[in-house]
C-alpha cells in the first residue's frame, strides 16, 4: 500500500501542476510530503484512485517461503555467534571474507598507530562537533546563506552517535605484498558517519568548495589561507571517529 500511496502522490502532483513551468527544488532539504486536497483534483482521478484501492484489497498476499533449510539457518547463527571471526564484504567485488578477529584487530591498529594519519584522542569529541556544526548553521540560517529547511536538514539527527572505524579487506592485492605475506591482506579504512554529527552536511561542503578549483590561480593567498583552514576543520569533522 505504501507503494500504490506513493504512485498516488505523483499522478496528484502531476496533475495539480500540469499547467505550471517547472522548478527546481533548492538542494540538501528533506523531501517534501506535501500533496494537493483531493477537492482540487480531477474527478476521473479520484475513481482511478478508487479503483486502485478496491482491487487491491481483493488481492491475497502470497505467503512468503523460507528459503533456507535447517541446516543453513543453524551454521548462520553460528556465524553470528563466532566472537572469533569478522565478516565483512571485500573491498572490490562482491565476496565475503571471513577474518580471524585477532589478526583484524592487529592489522587495524597497524594503521591507526601510524601517526602521519592518525591521531589518538582522550575522549570521543562527536558531542564537541555537533555542538559547533548547529552554532555554523545557525548563524548561516541567520545570514539568510541557508534556509530553515536546509538547516533542519543539515544538522541530521537530534543525538548523533559515534563514528565507526573499521576495515574492508583488499582481498584483490597479490597475497605476497599483504602485511602478513599470504596470511592476512591489508584493509582499506572506513569511517562510518551514519548518523554522526554530519551525515549531510558534507555533501553541501563538498559543492562549495569544489567552486574554488576553477579559479583557484586567481585567488590572494590569503584566501586560499582560509579556504585551506577550512577544508581542514572540514576533514576534522568527518574522520574523527571511535575505535
Amino acid at each position: 500500500m505504501a507503494h500504490l500511496s506513493g504512485y498516488h502522490r505523483r499522478l496528484k502532483l502531476q496533475s495539480y501542476f500540469a499547467d505550471s513551468e517547472p522548478g527546481v527544488s533548492p538542494p540538501f532539504q528533506s523531501k517534501s510530503t506535501w500533496e494537493p486536497n483531493s477537492s482540487a483534483l480531477p474527478e476521473k482521478l479520484l475513481t482511478l484512485f478508487q479503483e486502485d484501492h478496491h482491487v487491491l484489497r481483493g488481492l491475497q498476499p502470497k505467503q512468503e517461503i523460507d528459503n533456507l533449510s535447517e541446516m543453513e539457518k543453524r551454521a548462520l547463527s553460528e556465524l553470528q555467534q563466532n566472537t572469533s571471526i569478522v565478516i565483512k564484504p571485500a573491498d572490490k567485488g562482491s565476496s565475503v571474507v571471513i577474518m580471524d578477529r585477532f589478526k583484524y584487530t592487529e592489522e587495524a591498529l597497524r594503521q591507526l598507530r601510524n601517526t602521519d594519519h592518525y591521531k589518538s584522542l582522550d575522549a570521543p569529541i562527536y558531542m564537541e562537533t555537533a555542538t559547533q556544526i548547529q552554532e555554523i548553521l545557525t548563524s548561516m540560517a541567520e545570514n539568510k546563506t541557508i534556509t530553515k529547511k536546509q538547516k533542519r536538514y543539515l544538522l541530521g539527527e537530534d543525538t548523533p552517535r559515534k563514528r565507526l572505524f573499521y576495515l574492508l579487506p583488499k582481498i584483490h592485492k597479490a597475497p605476497e605484498t599483504w602485511p602478513i605475506p599470504f596470511g592476512f591482506p591489508p584493509g582499506r579504512p572506513i569511517v562510518s558517519d551514519c548518523k554522526g554529527p554530519n551525515p549531510f552536511l558534507c555533501p553541501q561542503l563538498k559543492e562549495y568548495l569544489c567552486i574554488f578549483r576553477y579559479f583557484w590561480d586567481t585567488l590572494l593567498p590569503s584566501c586560499r589561507s582560509t579556504i585551506l583552514e577550512f577544508t581542514h576543520l572540514l576533514l576534522t569533522f568527518t574522520y574523527s571517529c571511535h575505535v
